[in-house]
Formats: C-alpha cells, structure tokens, sequence
C-alpha cells in the first residue's frame, strides 16, 4: 500500500509514521519514528539504492536485503538491537528497528576522546557476545563498526544494523563500480569479494576496539579505494594507547582470517583486560593457529606490540587508485620493495644484482655517514646476474617449520620488537637491525646480503641492502621475472604488485617454482628508506607456506632501518 505524507510526518504500512531523520549512510536513511498500532517508538531504516543499481542487479540486491533483515529479526540478545518488522511498498523496502536513545561508540569517542584499554575491553565482549549469538543464528553481520555501537550512559551495548549490514557482501564492488560497505572496517576478504564468515566481524571488532582506543580508525585513507588499499596491503596506523589491549587488537586485525584468534581465545582476553589483568592467562590451552602470532605480540608489553611511527614518505610517491591492484592476485601484501634490482631471494641459482644506472639520481646522491657495506658501483640491471650461494632444498619429507614462539617480547635498548625466543640482529656495518628464531643460522652472503636460516627446513628470510638504489621497484620486477622464468621450472607468478609499507613506496613479486622435486613459494619485499633501500626476501617450501606466514610478520615487524 503506498506511504502517505501527514503534515512532515510519512506514514509507511498505514502504521510507521516517519518523524525526524537521525542518520543516513551508504545503504539509506535512518528515521526516528511512532509505532501507531502499539503506541511505541521506533527506528525505521529506510533501505535506499544507489541510482546507478538497476535491473537484475537491484532485484537481487533487494531480494538480499529482505531474506537477511527476516533472519535478522529471528536474533534474540539483549546486545543486539531487535529488528521488528520489515515493510516492502512502492519498490522500496523499510527495516522496522528497537529505536535506542543512546550515542554510538563513534559519537562518545568524538565527544569525549578515546577510552581506556580497560573500558574498550568491557565494551568489546559485550560486542563479541552479540556476534557470537549472531553468529550462532547463521547471521554474520559485516559491517562491525563503531557508528554501529549504542553505547548507553550505564556503559551497555547494543549493536545496530544487521540485516542490512548482511546484505553488503553479496557485491562490495558491483558491475556499476559502487562500493558497499564501509572501507575503513571492511575485512580483507570481503574487500575482495570473496566468501565471508565470522572471522570477518572479528576483524571489524579488532577495528572497532583501535578506533576506541585511538579515536581512529585503523587504515583510514580519506577515500573508499585508498582505504581499501591499506586494509588489503599496509600495516594498521600506529596503535599508541592499546596498553595490555593493544596486541589482541592487532591480532584481529590480521590479514588472513585463519591467523586471527579464535571467539573463544577473544572472550576470555577481553573477560582478564577489562577486569585489570593483562591477558597472558587467558592463552592457556588456546590450540588456535593465530595464538602463537598473538602470545608473541602480547607478552612484549606496552611497547613491544607498538608499530614503528610511519617514516616520511619519498617524494613523488604514487597513490594506488585502482582497486584492480589490490584484488588481482586474491593475495595480501604488506611489505613490498621500492628499489630496482635489489637482490631476489636466493634459490641456489642465479639473482638479479643490486643495482642503479650511473644516471639515476639516486646514484649519485651524497653518501650516508654510516659505514656502508658495500661502496662499490653496482652493476646496470641489464648485466647478467651472479650466481650466489643460498638454501637450496632437497627432495624428501619437509620438517615442519620453526613455530611462532609463544613467548614474551621486549624491546632492546634502541626500542627494537624482540619476541622471546627470538634473537636480536644487528648488521655491523649497514646498521639495521632485525631479530630471528633462536637457533637459526645467520649467513653473511656477501656484504650486502645477510640470510637468516631454519636449520630444520628449507625456510629463510634474506635481507638485501644497497645504497644506490633505483626508484622503481615494480619496474625491476616486471623486467627480471621473465628471465627467472626461463631458468626455472614450473615457475608461476601470483603477483607484482605495489604498495607502500610504513609509507614508504613499494612492490612485491610473489610467485612460486620448482627445484627439483621441490615446490617452492617465495616473496620479495622491500623499500627505500632515502639513499638506501633494503629487501625481505622469505622463502620456504609450498606446503610450509601458509604455517610460516606468522614468522614472516613477525621479521617484517622487527626489521628496523639504520638510524
């Protein structure tokens, strides 16, 4: 039946008398309005499409809309905000809500300022208990955020939009190129579209609890596609005021939702924060693969977690403006290279040199006052590269790869992240510094390269240096990969790709080969910090992949530059 106007009033269903707005965004209009058949107040979403969805697309979007409030409405917690109706006339849709007079969490923060790690805590598993009902009902809810926190003056929750924060997975880029959702709390994988489940609203608390505990959010660029870029590729904004909060928050915030700890293992740690304590009792027994990443983070304490304050970025620095870089590959980048022709992670065969034409600029830039390792002119890209002793592996069973350690961490003397167990670094001549599992080797290849190897296994990080770097890593990528491909076998090339990393410009080529009988699956990673530039180059066996992921974070997260 159609809705009629009463004076400013709408009245939807001859029963919901629209009154005043009290908010609007990506999917709508929000509207304080009466109930008239039971004389009670409310909150109508009025469910609103971008022009540019039509036809089939809209169709289905709508059909979405409806089949996901009607589940919404069936969710029973005294967390989440009851949906009580859903209304459908004139083409348009209308989500019948309990109307809460209460701020959300982003209006408190905007007030007041940032909470306390323990008031975040107690805030947060009132959160993680609504999902986990929700959760439990089949329902996920996708847009986890703090505009969607009611946070009443007693310090209670009750967690708003679902249904219509369901249905913005079904296309977060459509074939008209809108995106839904929203950038700054979106999960990486549901940045790209793929398949999500409850790992995703973890990620959205993780992000919820940072913008609590910083006032904001955590990859926030200005717009929807740099944004988007930063949750796929970059390291969250530092997180200053976590306290023993902090390392759960960037444990949600993992790229890979199988790294990110499990409901459970989040309960209690928000349970033992908001009661004072500091969350290392609540990891006993966690048998979570994301545990040992977090116990890691958790036990360096209030610094050890911390990431570095982003270094300035190079001049000239290109933004990354088409989401085609980021979704291409179905891959996360964090760390990238920004130098061409640093050297490539060693496979026991041949490696691009690290290089720069005599014509570049930053050939000829003055030298740092640091001891350099190397001040010999390096070689032009077009020259053949030199062979270079690395790891090479053998066929036969693969030992399972050094685990993330379960330990403390703390920072050494200059402030660098040491998780227990793990042995701090420092180049003597170059100056940066790193730490690695203890009991791994440490190989000095040549002066400008230093591998850090697992005696049990095939897996290792090589960090290359130089101080004449050149500008464009992607370039250097794109041109060496055909001739690694056709020198080793079975190679394939998941993706060159750039990005930044702690500002700074940067590019991965991330591809996997054979040697052997060995599958291999390797990562270049690098930067320019000015007149040097360093690469991470990681490298294990294919099945050891997904396993060593947290010792690769855990190098990136260590590394330091020289002062």
């Amino acid at each position: 039946m159609p809705s009629r106007d009463t004076g400013s009033s709408r009245i939807i269903a001859d029963r919901y008398a629209l009154r005043e707005r009290l908010g609007s965004g990506g999917m709508g209009v929000v509207w304080s309005a009466r109930d008239t058949l039971l004389q009670r107040d409310v909150a109508v979403k009025e469910v609103l499409f971008p022009a540019a969805i039509q036809g089939t697309e809209r169709s289905a979007m709508q059909a979405r809309v409806l089949r996901e409030a009607r589940a919404a409405a069936r969710l029973s917690h005294p967390g989440v905000v009851t949906v009580f109706d859903v209304v459908q006339q004139e083409d348009q849709t209308y989500i019948v809500m309990e109307r809460v007079d209460a701020p959300s969490l982003a209006d408190l923060v905007e007030s007041r300022g940032p909470l306390s790690p323990t008031r975040a805590a107690a805030l947060g598993v009132q959160i993680l208990r609504a999902l986990r009902s929700a959760h439990r009902s089949g329902v996920i809810h996708r847009d986890v955020k703090p505009g969607n926190v009611m946070v009443s003056a007693d310090g209670h929750m009750k967690l708003t939009d679902f249904g219509v924060a369901s249905v913005k997975d079904e296309a977060t880029i459509t074939t008209t190129g809108q995106v839904f959702g929203s950038p700054a709390y979106m999960a990486p994988e549901q940045a790209r579209g793929l398949p999500v489940g409850p790992e995703a609203d973890l990620w959205g608390l993780g992000a919820t609890l940072y913008f609590a505990l910083e006032g904001r959010p955590p990859f926030e660029k200005g717009q929807p596609i740099p944004t988007l870029t930063a949750v796929l590729q970059e390291e969250p904004l530092p997180l200053r005021g976590g306290g023993s909060l902090g390392p759960l928050v960037l444990a949600l915030l993992s790229k890979s939702p199988e790294m990110r700890p499990s409901t459970a293992m989040v309960e209690r740690l928000l349970d033992e924060v908001a009661a004072g304590g500091d969350g290392l009792g609540a990891l006993e027994g966690e048998p979570h693969p994301g545990m040992r990443l977090f116990e890691t983070w958790t036990s360096s304490g209030t610094q050890g977690w911390e990431t570095p304050p982003p270094s300035p970025k190079p001049d000239g620095q290109r933004p990354l403006g088409r989401l085609g870089l980021l979704v291409g590959s179905g891959l996360v980048v964090i760390l990238l290279l920004g130098i061409l022709g640093l050297s490539r992670l060693g496979s026991g065969n041949e490696e691009p040199p690290l290089a720069a034409s005599p014509s570049d600029p930053a050939s000829a830039e003055p030298a740092a006052t640091r001891p350099s390792a190397s001040r010999t002119p390096s070689a032009s890209p077009s020259r053949s590269p030199t062979p270079s002793p690395s790891p090479t592996p053998t066929p036969g069973p693969s030992p399972s790869p050094t685990p993330t350690p379960p330990a403390s961490a703390s920072p050494t003397s200059a402030g660098t992240f040491v998780p227990q167990g793990w042995t701090p670094y420092r180049h003597p001549a170059i100056g940066y510094r790193i730490a690695h599992p203890s009991g791994w080797e440490v190989v000095q290849v040549d002066a400008n390269r230093t591998d850090f190897r697992d005696p049990r296994s095939s897996t290792y990080l090589r960090v290359g240096y130089t101080d004449v770097p050149k500008p464009s890593a992607q370039q250097a990528w794109e041109e060496y990969a055909p001739q690694f491909a056709a020198t080793h076998e079975n190679y394939r090339e998941i993706q060159i790709t750039p990005t930044t990393y702690r500002g700074f410009e940067a590019s991965v080529w991330e591809f996997t080969y054979t040697v052997g009988e060995v599958q291999l699956h390797a990562v270049d990673l690098g930067f320019v910090t000015g007149p040097d530039a360093f690469a991470l180059n990681f490298q294990t066996r294919a099945e050891d992949w997904e396993a060593s992921q947290g010792i690769f974070e855990l190098f990136k997260r260590t590394f330091q530059p020289p002062a």
